[in-house]
């Protein structure tokens, strides 16, 4: 699929910023996996698969009013349910140009699967104290749980979620060998990007 540069992780540790500033820098192209999975999740639904079906006809009370730890546990198989769909992009996508490809949707497990080298994936998670403050800042936050019957204890089951999520995939790629960031506010944006530009080899 030639060269492809593979940020994974948890949401809220800077992934999209720094996946940009590589982009920006070597005129890579970028593939961020958010601004598709709408597309995945019809297209899982469309070919019958389970989560990606219960998951399109959920509402926001449902999905986020539910126990986290089953939140977490379905985040993890609803990608893998939609990585074959990720995958068959990113063959769309190849050329000569390198990909920087972003999202939460890059699991480790997933990443060994395909044979990624620990040269092409990192996997970045914030704290949780740092998670909890950034996503406080985000002004779509309130609009998008506006629809929610308790806005309050759906933003708390999201931030476990999260969480929890992050908790997972980095004991997994630590587990099978790749480089992990834990983005905890001490350090700069510009830091942490020379230090996935380090691990790039770039």
């Amino acid at each position: 699929m030639g060269q492809i540069y593979y940020l994974g992780g948890s949401p809220c540790c800077g992934k999209s910023t720094i996946s940009k500033m590589l982009v920006d820098k070597y005129d890579f192209q970028y593939f961020k996996v958010d601004d598709f999975l709408n597309t995945y999740i019809e297209k899982g639904a469309k070919d019958g698969k389970p989560l990606l079906s219960k998951v399109s006809k959920m509402t926001l009370d449902e999905l986020w009013l539910r126990n986290p730890n089953i939140q977490n546990e379905e985040e993890l198989k609803m990608y893998c349910e939609m990585f074959e769909y990720i995958l068959a992009d990113l063959i769309i996508k190849a050329s000569d140009i390198p990909i920087v490809a972003e999202g939460a949707a890059f699991l480790p497990n997933l990443m060994k699967k395909i044979g990624i080298s620990q040269s092409k994936y990192i996997c970045m998670v914030p704290t949780k104290q740092f998670q909890y403050e950034e996503y406080l800042k985000r002004p779509w936050v309130p609009h998008y749980l506006r629809g929610c019957g308790n806005k309050e204890l759906a933003f708390e089951n999201w931030m476990q979620r999260d969480y929890l999520y992050a908790s997972v995939v980095l004991e997994d790629a630590r587990k099978l060998g790749y480089h992990t960031l834990v983005v905890d506010g001490t350090k700069s944006i510009e830091e942490n990007y020379l230090a996935v530009e380090k691990i790039f080899k770039l």
